[in-house]
This record gives structure tokens, sequence and C-alpha cells, in this order.
């Protein structure tokens, strides 16, 4: 059994809003160093299925595609995103990790679980081969329990991806007024999650400390298309950041 951590996060804290319509990742686009070891890392650690093409690399991930391209020299990018997994097997896939991969301690030194209770989801943290913080995240408000063994196929998509901005309230509002993505929580000018369970915008000020790790939290290229809704492409300038809909 899952055990319940008193030390919560303050972001998670409150209770999420509800939105009607799933925002969904079809498809992330990133940049990352060391692509030869993040082929190996997706398709031998992971499992996944890995195409490496023009340079670059397309990981499927159940309904999510992630690509990453080549770093400009002397960069080295660093995102956060999470993969959805069935609600009652973070257990299963920590023990179906671990052999693979370390598994990130809780800087408090209470075991290797978040719980985060008002949102009603459970998780655990690790990284990929460029050093990107990767999670494994259980959402018991979504009805995907699974009687399977857990194994590379309970990847069932990304469902969140941080964007990294000095103004949080301002990128909130342009994603509100371009694709009616809402707030998940009452959020701060630090630290502000929106859509819902299915796709989260993690918005997060420049600098501030990611709390899993102590890398702060920087500035990167990141494109997404969200599954479904009519056609839509938003620039967000001047971040490297562009979000489309549709097609």
């Amino acid at each position: 059994m899952i055990a319940a951590h008193a030390a919560i996060p303050a972001w998670a804290q409150t209770t999420p809003n509800p939105q009607t319509a799933p925002v969904e990742f079809r498809t992330i686009r990133l940049q990352s160093i060391r692509l030869d070891e993040q082929a190996a890392f997706y398709s031998n650690t992971l499992g996944l299925p890995v195409r490496q093409q023009d340079g670059g690399l397309k990981v499927t991930a159940g309904r999510t595609v992630l690509e990453f391209s080549p770093a400009p020299p002397a960069s080295q990018p660093f995102y956060h995103f999470a993969f959805n997994i069935p609600e009652n097997q973070l257990e299963d896939s920590m023990k179906w990790l671990r052999p693979r991969c370390p598994i990130l301690p809780r800087p408090n030194g209470a075991g290797e679980i978040y719980h985060f209770a008002n949102w009603n989801a459970h998780s655990c943290y690790f990284l990929d081969a460029a050093g990107n913080l990767l999670e494994f995240i259980a959402r018991h408000t979504l009805p995907n329990a699974s009687r399977s063994g857990f194994d590379s196929g309970s990847l069932l998509s990304v469902s969140e991806i941080g964007l990294v901005t000095d103004s949080v309230p301002g990128i909130a509002e342009r994603l509100k007024s371009s694709f009616a993505v809402q707030n998940y929580f009452n959020g701060s000018d630090e630290f502000m999650p929106m859509g819902n369970e299915h796709g989260l915008f993690i918005l997060v000020k420049r600098g501030r400390a990611w709390g899993i790790v102590s890398r702060p939290a920087e500035v990167y290229p990141v494109e997404v298309r969200l599954a479904g809704g009519s056609r839509r492409s938003l620039k967000l300038d001047p971040l490297p950041y562009r979000v489309e809909s549709g097609g």
C-alpha cells in the first residue's frame, strides 16, 4: 500500500479546478544533448519505440510522441515532463524501474514516493540520459486502473511539460485566451499548473528550484501540439515556445 507523506509541496496544497475538455499532448518537441545515449535510454531502459531520423529522435510514449532535436553547441537543455501511468500501479512502476534506472530520493530522506494529496496523485522521479527530470505519476482521479503487469506499455501519455518564464501570469493568460486552457488550481507568480490530469503546462518562474533537484529552472525551446481542437498556433515570444492545435 502506498503510504501518505506529511510533507506536501506548497504548490500541491490547493484543490484542482475542473476543466471539461481534456488537454492532451500529441507531440512535444525538445532539444537534447547525448542523443545516442538518449536513444538507448528511451529504447532500452524504458522500452519505448524510438526512431532516429534527421539527426534527432522520436519516442512514442502511449498517446504522445516526444521529439528530441540536437541542442546547439555548449547548450545543455534541461526539462521536466511526466508520464501518466495506471492510477493503481505506482509501486509496480517503481519495482519495474528500479533495476533499470535510479529513482530519486525525496530531499528530506522520506523515501522515494511523493504524495500530492489535493491532486489525489502519487509519483516518483528519475533522470534520463541527458539529465532531464522525468516523473511517473499515478492520478487517482482518472479511471485507468490496470490488472496487467507493469511494462513500457503502461506509460499512457506525457501529461506534464514544464515551461519556464519570467512572467508566469503573462504566459498563463496567453494560454487561456488562445486555447481556453484553465488553471489546474490557484497557483502563484512562481508556479502555476494549467490544464487537467490528461495534460498540464507547468509554468515556473525562471531561476526557481524544481524542488526534486537543485538545478534552477531555465528557458530552453519547447514546441507542443495539442490533440484535437481547431487549428491554432501561438508563439510565446520572446520565449522559444510554440503551442499548436488541430491538424
